[in-house]
């Protein structure tokens, strides 16, 4: 599914782990880039040298222009990776959704694809603290992919809104079907 669909194209994973990435990653063709701050390359060769990956995406996640460069990347007919919580949860939850997300579906209507990663929060590279385990099994679930809704007559910053909530509410229903089965 996700490997298939023309951009633009934004996928959005729950952050549950350090290697979230790779989990996604694996299933995806080499045209898809990661979104990732480029803060920690600032204080670290070992991150700079990870950063510097042709799938990376890199903002400054404190400059205002950020997410203008995703949008446009998108309107190019690119794919990105998001994780749209921003940080990874500690209690393996769904976190709150920061609102450049609803802004660039706003802004280019890209098609939505959710992905469900199901017990990265066991992984020793998670900030969980639960029980954890070497290998534990990790299972990496993709939505299909959907056009964002048309929110009418809204100021901008409702929309936006709007659709952060409808992201976050995919997510939510992404993970409570896939716990389901």
């Amino acid at each position: 599914k996700a490997a298939e669909v023309e951009g633009p194209v934004l996928l959005i994973p729950n952050h549950l782990s350090w290697v979230d990435w790779l989990f996604t990653g694996l299933c995806l063709d080499t045209d898809w880039k990661f979104v990732a701050s480029s803060v920690p390359a600032r204080h670290s060769k070992f991150h700079a040298w990870v950063l510097s990956n042709p799938r990376i995406f890199l903002i400054d996640n404190q400059s205002p222009y950020a997410v203008k460069e995703m949008a446009a990347h998108l309107k190019n007919g690119g794919k990105l990776v998001l994780f749209a919580e921003g940080r990874m949860s500690r209690t393996g939850t769904l976190q709150r959704l920061f609102e450049g997300t609803g802004f660039l579906l706003q802004k280019t209507g890209a098609k939505v694809i959710t992905c469900h990663l199901r017990g990265a929060q066991r992984v020793l590279a998670s900030p969980h603290r639960g029980w954890k385990r070497w290998f534990p099994k990790v299972s990496t679930h993709f939505s299909d992919p959907v056009e964002p809704p048309k929110f009418e007559g809204l100021k901008p910053t409702e929309e936006r809104a709007k659709l952060t909530q409808w992201i976050r509410d995919r997510l939510v229903r992404a993970q409570f079907e896939v716990d389901m089965e």
